[in-house]
């Protein structure tokens, strides 16, 4: 026990003294870099204030301006997207082999120009063989027609066919013997009577003795006879009765036929119309094999190449009308009730900051978006050189009635800082300059809109302005 204790002493005694070393020559160390330090911070500060004091002691001369306040257009700004007015897949209406593509991505086509070409060799082909079908039903027309005696597209009158004409002729003939006939009973029955009256008074003589038996004989005979030929005329009678009768259902069988043969044209003139639908449809075939622009636009995709098959389902190109061109922008619920149709808008995007293109409120959605609660308006702008093009993003004034104060200062006075991406300007009180850092908006001419930072009747630096900083000391040309 007593040499364990006698180890652990000596290794206590060992650590204290490296511990003792170490110490000292860190405190050394310290002893010889805080001189440096000292001697280093001293030459910074006495270089910092150098600098300060000559650049506090420069005087920077400066022309200097009023910012304006001046009266400006209320308007709603808000942001959207291009659309095109109309935009197309253009489909073809039958199926075919491409032969032809005569545009290209880009290009300006007219309404009605040429887009494709389908192979129309069997539509070419269909189309002869309804021709001929139509060829043939009118020539069954005419035949039908002449057989009743008809010209080409006359109405049919069945008294104007001859066969009829001539069987009404021959029905008035027999009515008219049948009327002689009848005067002929008449006469005879009144000859009859004559004839028997005078046999039965000669009857009568004879009994008293007034005439001799050869008298009474001879009036017996000649009644006799007139009662003969009574029988004999009403026989002849009967006889042109049945004659005309005979005519007269002649007659109605012509009238029959006629009517038939006129059915007949109807029948025909029917095959002549189903023909001419048949041609007018193998026509349209035919011309569906050439497609078309439906407006004037610009072409703006054409997926289809030469030598591919397509259906209806297939689309050939897509037009694309730009002018006028819409811009459709979103606005907040709280501005639904102060924008109406047919006001006046300007659009600028961000190909051409310089321009501004005007245009007119054309449309505004009933009901708000149930997402966002937003209006959707549209608005419509003439773009004749077609420097507008759709999905391009817009920003959108639309223009209120009445002003208001804005306030402008020169593009001079303005300072760009690149790093922090903010503009401002130096503000020049007592002969000192002052950083201001504004928010710009619309150019006027040479002067700019500051839309925050100034308040109006400032004056500010708009020349050497890259040689001040704020609190610089200024000389005012």
């Amino acid at each position: 026990m007593i040499f364990v204790g006698m180890n652990e002493s000596k290794d206590l005694q060992s650590f204290m003294f490296i511990r003792n070393k170490i110490t000292a020559a860190v405190l050394g160390c310290l002893l010889i870099i805080l001189p440096l330090l000292a001697a280093c911070g001293g030459s910074g500060s006495a270089n910092t204030n150098a600098d300060t004091q000559t650049k506090s002691s420069a005087v920077v001369d400066v022309s200097t301006a009023q910012a304006e306040t001046r009266e400006v257009p209320e308007f709603i700004e808000s942001t959207g997207s291009l659309v095109a007015e109309e935009q197309s897949d253009i489909a073809p209406q039958v199926s075919g082999q491409v032969i032809a593509t005569p545009v290209d991505v880009g290009a300006f086509v007219s309404q009605g120009a040429v887009i494709a070409r389908l192979d129309d060799r069997d539509a070419r082909l269909r189309l002869e063989q309804a021709q001929a079908g139509e060829q043939q039903a009118q020539a069954n027309v005419r035949q039908a027609e002449a057989k009743l005696g008809l010209s080409p597209g006359e109405q049919f009158d069945p008294n104007k066919v001859p066969e009829v004409q001539a069987a009404q002729k021959n029905y008035e003939a027999a009515l008219a013997q049948i009327r002689n006939a009848e005067a002929q009973i008449r006469n005879a029955e009144a000859q009859a009577r004559l004839a028997e009256d005078t046999a039965r008074r000669y009857a009568n003589l004879l009994r008293t003795g007034d005439i001799s038996r050869v008298s009474y004989n001879q009036a017996q005979t000649q009644a006799e006879s007139a009662r003969a030929q009574l029988n004999a005329v009403r026989e002849q009678v009967n006889t042109v009765r049945a004659q005309a009768n005979a005519t007269r259902q002649q007659s109605e069988v012509v009238i029959n036929t006629a009517r038939q043969n006129n059915q007949a044209i109807a029948t025909a003139r029917a095959g002549l119309e189903s023909a001419r639908a048949a041609t007018a449809l193998a026509q349209k075939a035919v011309n569906d094999t050439i497609i078309r622009a439906p407006f004037a636009g610009y072409i703006g995709e054409r997926p289809t190449a030469v030598g591919e098959y397509v259906t209806p389902a297939s689309r050939i190109a897509t037009l694309v009308r730009t002018n006028p061109i819409k811009v459709r922008i979103q606005l907040p619920e709280v501005n639904a009730s102060r924008v109406r149709t047919g006001m006046s808008v300007s659009v600028k995007v961000a190909a051409y900051t310089d321009r501004q293109f005007a245009g007119r409120i054309t449309a505004i959605n009933p009901s708000l978006e149930a997402n966002t609660r937003a209006v959707i308006v549209e608005a419509q702008i003439e773009n004749p050189d077609n420097l507008l093009r759709p999905n391009m993003f817009a920003t959108v004034r639309i223009l209120q009635p009445g002003s208001g104060q804005a306030v402008f200062v020169p593009r001079s006075a303005v300072i760009a800082d690149v790093n922090t991406n903010s503009s401002r300007v130096y503000i020049i009180e007592n002969g000192t300059a002052r950083l201001a850092v504004v928010q710009l908006g619309d150019e006027e001419g040479d002067m700019v809109r500051i839309t925050s930072g100034l308040s109006g009747g400032e004056t500010v630096a708009t020349s050497n302005v890259d040689q001040l900083f704020d609190g610089a000391v200024v000389n005012i040309r």
